[in-house]
């Protein structure tokens, strides 16, 4: 972007009025073209420099949409955690910068774990409102690690397709794709990896053996429909689902999907 452009954006200051995205700390921006399909744009010079985190400001927001703003959040971070080193520094992160955002990951994800159920249950708990604020701040420093995953990418696909909201469309599409991930786990690496979130989930009273197993015990407690389930899905949707999660730019999955690994995640997802 030429200088003069940059001096001439005003300076920005934020308050974010739900706590999920956390664009509050970060560069980029969001749009949909009339197909639907999102694209994503930033810069350095978009960073807000002045950020205010107001708990009051989330309080009255539903229970259901608090679930689902949370849930990206979530997402932000086990995906930015994922990640890989290599993916990483070709992004432009040095090994402290990869550090850095794999502890704002690692922050973000057991904050969430921690408050989003009692923001959920009781939205004047405005402690637990600002903690799902600072976790919602950390996942957008954490995924300045890369471009997030199969997560992401699927889940882009179902909110323009059905135009259900992104938060919803990530709970629904979380766990087929951390259940394709993990049956290409492969080397202790990656075991680690999965086992480490794993952890977060046990040690606050979320069961389960597998990362998948207590992410789906964790959102099944806001009423998220998981995969298809509900959407009148055809067969030609799956193949135009495919195709826009083929084309979507989050790619830094653990392992690559291909176009018949995300034919296959949809396929599963659909029969939940």
């Amino acid at each position: 972007m030429p200088n003069e452009f940059i001096s001439a954006i005003p300076v920005m200051c934020s308050i974010p009025t739900t706590a999920g995205t956390g664009s509050e700390g970060g560069k980029s921006s969001v749009i949909t073209d009339p197909n639907g399909v999102k694209f994503v744009f930033g810069h350095p010079a978009f960073f807000s420099k002045l950020v205010a985190l107001v708990p009051q400001y989330t309080e009255k927001l539903p229970p259901d949409l608090t679930a689902a703003t949370g849930i990206d959040a979530l997402f932000h971070s086990v995906e930015a955690w994922f990640v890989s080193e290599e993916a990483a520094i070709a992004d432009g992160l040095d090994k402290s910068g990869i550090d850095r955002c794999e502890k704002f990951a690692l922050d973000g994800i057991e904050l969430v774990v921690k408050n989003l159920p009692k923001a959920y249950k009781n939205g004047s708990d405005l402690q637990a409102r600002l903690n799902m604020q600072v976790a919602a701040l950390y996942g957008a420093k954490a995924f300045r690690k890369g471009d997030l995953g199969g997560i992401h990418a699927t889940s882009h696909g179902i909110g323009a397709y059905y135009h259900v909201h992104h938060g919803t469309s990530i709970g629904r599409m979380a766990v087929p794709v951390l259940r394709f991930n993990e049956s290409k786990i492969a080397n202790e690496l990656w075991q680690s990896k999965f086992d480490t979130i794993l952890k977060i989930f046990n040690k606050n009273g979320v069961a389960g053996d597998k990362l998948s197993d207590a992410v789906y015990n964790f959102l099944n407690q806001f009423g998220i429909k998981f995969g298809l389930n509900g959407l009148n899905v055809t067969e030609k949707d799956v193949e135009a689902l495919t195709a826009m999660a083929t084309k979507d730019p989050c790619q830094t999955n653990p392992f690559s999907l291909k176009e018949a690994d995300y034919r296959k995640i949809y396929y599963d997802a659909w029969k939940m």
